[in-house]
């Protein structure tokens, strides 16, 4: 844990950017399946019949269908975007830790250094 009580798991937070990437996928796949339209087999006043409430039925069915197109999208929207914010985040911290082992290993040279050169009590 940091000093301000803030740490970070970064197996953890790759493990749930790769997660958020998958069922992003499978989301956006289920929604570029749905379409309505006769090549879909919906849109026609005919796909269900010739009876006056057919063509109400092939309308509704067609707007069920592009309500959930529509919701599908929203998730995979949704979820490409917690996968982006994991990933910066795992990103900002991979960079800040570089800094710090980089401070960390140059104040470590400075310390040899001086201890080589006599100069630490």
């Amino acid at each position: 844990m940091g000093s301000n009580g803030f740490s970070v798991n970064p197996a953890t937070l790759l493990v749930c950017t790769q997660t958020m990437m998958q069922e992003a996928g499978q989301f956006g796949g289920i929604a570029d399946t749905l379409s309505s339209g006769p090549a879909y087999g919906v849109g026609s006043g005919t796909d269900f019949g010739t009876l006056p409430a057919s063509s109400r039925l092939a309308g509704l069915t067609a707007k069920v269908n592009d309500a959930a197109n529509s919701e599908f999208n929203a998730a995979e929207t949704y979820l490409r975007g917690t996968e982006y914010a994991l990933d910066a985040a795992l990103q900002t911290y991979m960079q800040a830790d570089g800094a710090n082992a980089a401070a960390v290993d140059a104040e470590a040279a400075m310390l040899r250094h001086a201890e080589q050169m006599g100069t630490i009590p």
